[in-house]
């Protein structure tokens, strides 16, 4: 409102007015599901829900990518093709930086992965353990739990 247009009565003199140059950038999430569907399906939902959802469909290719990415938080299926999430996790967790990490499972009730085996990893990496299919909500609050924040601040230059 230009100056002349504002009356005396209820008006305020503006001494000061700062402008935060910050602009707010989603959290970064590595998604790995060897099942493309699954983690094309997982990044749509996390993308909907404000997160830059990356998806990956080996372990090698995630392995490769965390020295030079900055994720934020994982959502890590169990089974893989090569075996378990364990040195996924042992090399997530082995990063200077603290990411949040949920574990999924759709294998556990039919016997192909091992509760204890699963249990074990959880405990070990302090991770939460999900059944396929996993709530979206679930997942969400199982990341924010382990230190995901909704938002995070970027100078921008």
């Amino acid at each position: 409102m230009p100056a002349t247009a504002a009356t005396a009565q209820g008006s305020l003199r503006i001494s000061r007015f700062e402008v935060d140059q910050a602009r707010v950038v989603p959290p970064r999430v590595a998604v790995l599901d060897d099942e493309r569907d699954v983690t094309n399906s997982l990044c749509v939902q996390l993308r909907s829900a404000g997160l830059d959802a990356v998806g990956y469909f080996t372990a090698e290719e995630l392995l490769a990518d965390i020295p030079q990415s900055t994720f934020d938080g994982y959502v890590v299926d169990w089974l893989l093709r090569d075996g378990n999430a364990v040195p996924l996790l042992a090399a997530i967790r082995s990063q200077p930086k603290h990411s949040a990490v949920v574990l999924l499972s759709g294998k556990m009730r039919s016997g192909s992965a091992d509760p204890n085996d699963v249990a074990a990893a959880s405990t070990t990496y302090k991770v939460q353990v999900f059944e396929k299919p996993a709530h979206l909500p679930l997942i969400l609050s199982a990341l924010e739990n382990d230190g995901l924040t909704p938002t995070r601040g970027a100078d921008v230059r």
